[in-house]
């Protein structure tokens, strides 16, 4: 029996991606955005009916109207009629109008619901960085432009099919009672369509599968050019770049141009053949008419009307083909990004691979083994065991672990075994050698897009606390309402500055330091220590400059080999690592 079942959904799943599209789609009509969804798609529905209606409506007082004017009704007829008729085409533009609006209103809350949530879920969603090796690509097409084009279709295709089934409901008797044969040749005319479309279009799905894909790696690597243009005109690289962007271009040439081959052909046959479909009805009703099987001018216009829209509903998968197709395409694609996300979620990694996080009250580790990003390295450290609840100094050699370590307690993803227990994420703070500043106002950045009002003298006050020169900086660039581009007008020194004032104005209960201040001057990162002190922060340090051991309580030396020494601060001078530095130096003949 489940054989039986499983067979027909699979032969469906070939047609269309019913499976991926349901995955895309359940969030906006499940989740948080569901009452506002459904409230829109009721009175969308609503306005369809009343198009739909008030078109059938000007088809009947259309008839009415002609019928007056045939039996020669007289003034008042012709007018009582004319009003009708002309108060069924207000009433079918207004619906028809807002029909249109509300539906475009309709994508246009899904594409953004379901573009901001993916971003939510992209940036926050820390188990995803464990999927990195899963090669997505392009996430930035997936994000923004792909939502965009899978919510347009996602609405407009099911409303044309419930339009298309209302339609023929509707006009259908009337093409019955118009005459059997015109129905009949409705129905026939529609088969030789799907046929011809079936046979010229079958490819276009993958082709635009293809197209799109084509359109996102080229985008990408282009965009990846631009932003190192100065490095690849130092290294003389122009060559490489811009053969590798030509054979990009022709492979995105070769997919447009194979979309545009299929939809010609495709367009070609519709058009001829609309031409056939948009006269046949004259040429039936008028042979009937010649045969008396018809009496009534108005019964041709209304038979005619009628013809037109069966037609149109029973046709709706072939004209809307291409659309079709880059939906399907668009499932595909954004199904294959939401599966990776909520596998990932899942936890859907080897036990054994990763170290466990779980939140607590303190930063702890216990048995932790950490590897770098390679495959097969050396660890970084072996065994941590280790609870912080004073300040510490991580310390070792460059390339010796630090950046993992923190990376690993600020990510809460490592490659490699025990377990990592931290306070939640609003309760610990990360300042890294190289900060993420966007282009946005110092009021925006320091609140860190919080709802909540920070009054201008607690934001003035945490610039001063860091130094004078970032409030005189602040000054001369407008004040804090001013939007400007800080990563590309300030350099790496004032842009920490500015992640430590924001960090006061936080004042978390942890504040991690990778190399943050390694590049400041001894007396300035000694005024940095004490104000994050004085705020009762804890520290941990991932430095190799011993001079951080005199602001913390504890020191843990990396070793090369994954080994881990604790010492007290006060009683720490010169690195052990330093030492056999030395010694190898001296050890090697002048």
């Amino acid at each position: 029996m489940k054989l039986g079942i499983k067979l027909p959904i699979e032969r469906l799943e070939r047609l269309f991606p019913w499976r991926a599209f349901w995955l895309v789609a359940r969030p906006y009509w499940t989740g948080p955005t569901s009452r506002k969804a459904k409230t829109l798609l009721a009175v969308t529905l609503l306005l369809m009916v009343a198009s739909i209606k008030a078109n059938y409506y000007i088809g009947v007082a259309l008839r009415q109207f002609t019928e007056a004017i045939n039996t020669l009704g007289g003034d008042e007829l012709f007018f009582e009629k004319g009003e009708w008729l002309l108060v069924a085409v207000v009433a079918w533009t207004l619906a028809a109008v807002f029909y249109g609006f509300l539906r475009s209103w309709l994508i246009w809350d899904w594409r953004m619901s379901d573009s901001m949530m993916r971003i939510r879920q992209w940036i926050s969603d820390e188990a995803f960085l464990k999927e990195r090796v899963v090669a997505l690509g392009n996430q930035d097409q997936r994000l923004i432009q792909d939502p965009d084009l899978f919510t347009e279709r996602a609405v407009l295709l099911p409303l044309a099919f419930l339009e298309s089934v209302y339609g023929i409901w509707t006009f259908a008797p009337i093409l019955l009672d118009s005459s059997g044969w015109l129905a009949a040749g409705s129905v026939a005319f529609a088969a030789v369509t799907y046929i011809m479309v079936f046979l010229l279009g079958s490819s276009l799905s993958k082709l635009m599968g293809q197209r799109y894909e084509t359109e996102a790696v080229t985008r990408t690597y282009l965009q990846r050019a631009a932003g190192q243009a100065a490095a690849i005109a130092l290294q003389r690289n122009e060559r490489l770049v811009l053969a590798q962007a030509a054979s990009r271009l022709e492979s995105l040439k070769a997919a447009l141009w194979a979309v545009m081959c299929v939809n010609r052909n495709v367009s070609l046959w519709q058009t001829f053949w609309g031409k056939v479909v948009e006269h046949g009805p004259f040429a039936l009703i008028g042979w009937f008419y010649l045969h008396r099987q018809i009496s009534s001018f108005g019964s041709i216009l209304q038979g005619v009307q009628a013809f037109q829209n069966v037609y149109s509903g029973l046709t709706v998968f072939a004209a809307n083909w291409e659309a079709i197709s880059t939906l399907r395409a668009e499932c595909e694609r954004l199904g294959a990004l939401v599966e990776a996300l909520e596998e990932s979620s899942a936890e859907r990694m080897k036990e054994g691979q990763w170290v466990t996080f779980r939140n607590g009250a303190t930063v702890s580790f216990k048995d932790v083994t950490v590897h770098n990003q390679y495959i097969g390295s050396k660890p970084v450290v072996v065994g941590l065991n280790l609870t912080i609840d004073d300040n510490v100094l991580f310390t070792a050699t460059d390339g010796q672990g630090k950046p993992e370590l923190a990376r690993a307690l600020g990510l809460a993803v490592a490659r490699g075994t025990g377990e990592i227990t931290r306070p939640e994420r609003d309760k610990v703070m990360f300042l890294t050698q190289f900060p993420f500043i966007p282009e946005c106002t110092l009021r925006e950045f320091l609140a860190d897009g919080s709802l909540e009002a920070r009054k201008d003298h607690d934001l003035w006050n945490a610039l001063c606390s860091v130094s004078s020169e970032l409030k005189l900086m602040a000054e001369k660039s407008g004040g804090l309402d001013v939007v400007k581009d800080w990563k590309s007008s300030l350099p790496v020194s004032q842009q920490q500055q500015l992640c430590l004032a924001r960090l006061i104005l936080v004042k978390p209960e942890y504040a991690v330091l990778e190399q943050a201040t390694d590049a400041f001057e001894p007396e300035y990162e000694s005024k940095i220590y004490s104000v994050l002190l004085a705020l009762g922060v804890k520290i941990i340090a991932f430095s190799n400059a011993a001079r951080v051991a005199k602001h913390v309580d504890r020191v843990i030396e990396l070793s090369p080999d994954g080994t881990w020494q604790e010492a007290k601060a006060s009683e720490y001078n010169t690195p052990r690592w330093k030492i056999l530095l030395n010694h190898l130096t001296d050890a090697v003949p002048g």
